[in-house]
């Protein structure tokens, strides 16, 4: 095990806060809630591995309020798109059909909003080691050739010296080396109902917004793991 940054911290979407909180998927308003309460002392960046692609089932009303939320961060917000049609030969990345991105409302025109992939490489073994960390564009009319992953974008986000073990021109191994839990989580809903309390803890850090709630399965087994899945 090797230790990890205490800079970075995951705001956990955890079996706690779907109870607490409602019915998953939640409403719009519940993500524009948070990143206001982040606003107060404002994080070094923010990762939130959820591709908002559909529009709301509130309606029109609950994007609003997510898209007016995004527009007066005072941090970097990195919004998670995904690959399709994702094709790996050895280490190289072969072809990548379309992109599944967030709505344009949450980032069109907004210069501190960074779209990044999500996508992992799955080995025959069913364990996760290496990740993608740039994806030929397949929308040329963007003009943007590369697009960098999520967790390579915010790990730029903090410090723009970076090591990173090369596996290949596209695919790099996870340099991680510690147990599930190895970070440092808080529950979500804390920040929604005692934000006072929490806010201080979260200044200056990489911030990571995801699922670990087992019923959503948004879990891998990687080397570390010991068979549990993180």
């Amino acid at each position: 095990p090797k230790p990890i940054h205490r800079d970075v911290v995951i705001l956990s979407i955890d079996s706690e806060s779907i109870s607490r909180i409602g019915q998953w998927p939640w409403p719009r308003d519940i993500y524009a809630q948070a990143l206001k309460n982040l606003n107060t002392k404002p994080p070094k960046a923010v990762g939130i591995d959820i591709v908002f692609a559909e529009s709301s089932r509130l309606g029109k009303q609950d994007d609003q309020k997510l898209a007016q939320a995004i527009a007066s961060l005072q941090y970097p917000l990195v919004l998670a798109m995904e690959a399709n049609s994702l094709l790996v030969s050895r280490d190289t990345i072969e072809e990548v059909r379309s992109l599944l991105k967030p709505l344009k409302q949450f980032h069109d025109g907004l210069s501190h909003v960074i779209l990044a992939h999500v996508n992992l490489i799955l080995d025959q073994d069913s364990v996760v080691r290496r990740f993608p960390i740039f994806l030929t564009n397949p929308d040329s009319q963007s003009g943007e050739t590369k697009l960098k992953s999520f967790s390579y974008t915010l790990a730029e986000l903090h410090s723009k010296e970076l090591a990173i073990l090369r596996a290949g021109p596209d695919v790099s191994s996870i340099v991680y080396a510690s147990e599930p839990g190895g970070i440092k989580h808080i529950p979500f809903w804390r920040l929604i109902e005692e934000p006072e309390m929490i806010v201080d803890q979260l200044q200056d850090k990489v911030i990571l917004i995801g699922v670990t709630s087992p019923d959503l399965h948004d879990e891998q087994l990687t080397p570390f793991s010991r068979g549990i899945p993180m």
